[in-house]
């Protein structure tokens, strides 16, 4: 195994993290991963960690509801003496893009795929990586499509018209 796997998170993870509002409109928050590049962000309601949100995941989300509504699941954490691939390993054992990094209880940093990928952390675990193309980030993990990244995702979504019919399921009309 290469050192980076054995090596501690903690030179792989990005710290500080930026946490926000639980209550903050999913608009505000995909404004704010543009401007400053983030797009894991760990939600905080009343002085405590609520949830962990992808940008991603707010494709699901009304703009101007709280971010909170797009949390899916409590945030998983790691201590910040865990390799790297134990952290590959917890990631792809939970299906999450993210974890945050914990010392002594206290949140100091964020580690996601595309970190561990960067850092040269092999990325061969089941549900690491895109099922279509590879890919290490966006990803979403569906029992019947597997494990696809946004991109391949909205591609094997079929296009549908208003009233929600698929355009693949109309057979047409003719004369």
């Amino acid at each position: 195994m290469s050192s980076v796997q054995e090596a501690s998170i903690e030179s792989i993870m990005t710290s500080p993290v930026f946490a926000i509002r639980a209550e903050m409109p999913a608009m505000e928050v995909l404004q704010l991963a543009e401007t400053s590049g983030f797009h894991h962000f760990p939600l905080v309601a009343h002085e405590r960690l609520v949830g962990l949100v992808c940008t991603c995941d707010l494709e699901d989300v009304e703009q101007a509801a709280p971010v909170m509504n797009a949390v899916r699941r409590p945030p998983v954490a790691v201590d910040a003496s865990a390799s790297g691939s134990d952290v590959m390993r917890r990631m792809s054992d939970e299906l999450v893009g993210s974890v945050l990094v914990v010392k002594e209880g206290v949140t100091v940093g964020i580690v996601t795929r595309e970190d561990l990928a960067r850092a040269g952390v092999a990325a061969h675990a089941p549900n690491f990586q895109c099922d279509s193309c590879g890919a290490v980030s966006h990803l979403r993990r569906d029992e019947h499509k597997g494990t696809l990244c946004l991109d391949c995702r909205s591609r094997a979504t079929p296009a549908t018209r208003e009233d929600g019919i698929s355009l693949e399921d109309e057979t047409g009309s003719g004369d």
